[in-house]
């Protein structure tokens, strides 16, 4: 059972509690039952997915000629097993009943670009965070941060590319802007970030890390906006309510 209750108060007394009251036992059901098929399917696919990986080391020992076909087996099969992890992300984000808390968004942005910077040493990340920008939001933004980081670097075509990150605040809001000179993002994947994509095509969509980045935001209370261009690359931007105002 949900409740929500408030004081109704006259003279600086409580005279009596307006409340709300909703049976979640189906929600909750629905949540152990989720969180039971999600770690079923992630321990079958490890276990699986070594044994491939494994079999595709010993080939490639014993016939280093397929080694091109066999680095591809590999490389393949740790994406999946990234996906998995990151599929465990989103679970916990759905399925965990945090309430949003007090962030330093500036303080999360340097603390997920020093995590990138060590992950990928030869891309650039450029900052712009002058003053400190507070929100009211779920831990895992700064995993999102991290998510549209690297998802900018991975996708780039150069060796050593740049992502610039921009944070600043509004009148009653704090936007994350990152930008890049790469491939532009293919639309069903920016409608997967921005909350227009059609539920009959999600598996269309290559990857975990923009739904981490989406359910993130949106459980926020904030929404994302993606601007791309073949010639210019990609600009997306996280708004977020400014704790003042949320």
């Amino acid at each position: 059972m949900w409740v929500q209750a408030e004081p109704i108060t006259s003279d600086g007394e409580v005279v009596r509690i307006v409340g709300f009251a909703r049976d979640i036992t189906d929600r909750r059901r629905r949540e152990r039952q989720l969180v039971v098929m999600d770690n079923l399917l992630r321990h079958n696919l490890r276990n699986d997915l070594n044994v491939v990986l494994g079999q595709a080391d010993l080939i490639a020992d014993e016939v280093p000629d397929v080694s091109e076909h066999t680095a591809i087996i590999r490389r393949v099969g740790e994406q999946l097993l990234q996906s998995a992890e990151k599929e465990r992300e989103i679970i916990d984000l759905l399925t965990e009943q945090q309430g949003r808390q007090r962030i330093d968004l500036r303080e999360a942005v340097h603390e997920s670009v020093e995590t990138v910077r060590e992950r990928h040493p030869d891309a650039t990340v450029e900052v712009t965070a002058p003053e400190p920008a507070a929100v009211y939001g779920r831990p895992e933004l700064r995993l999102a941060v991290i998510e549209l980081l690297e998802n900018a670097i991975l996708h780039s075509d150069d060796s050593d590319p740049t992502v610039q990150l921009h944070l600043r605040e509004t009148e009653t809001h704090v936007e994350l802007t990152v930008e890049d000179d790469g491939t532009a993002i293919p639309r069903i994947e920016a409608d997967v970030l921005t909350g227009d994509h059609d539920m009959t095509n999600v598996y269309h969509s290559s990857g975990l890390g923009f739904w981490l980045i989406y359910w993130a935001v949106e459980l926020s209370n904030g929404h994302v906006a993606a601007h791309y261009d073949e010639d210019s690359g990609n600009r997306i931007t996280v708004s977020l309510p400014r704790a003042e105002e949320a």
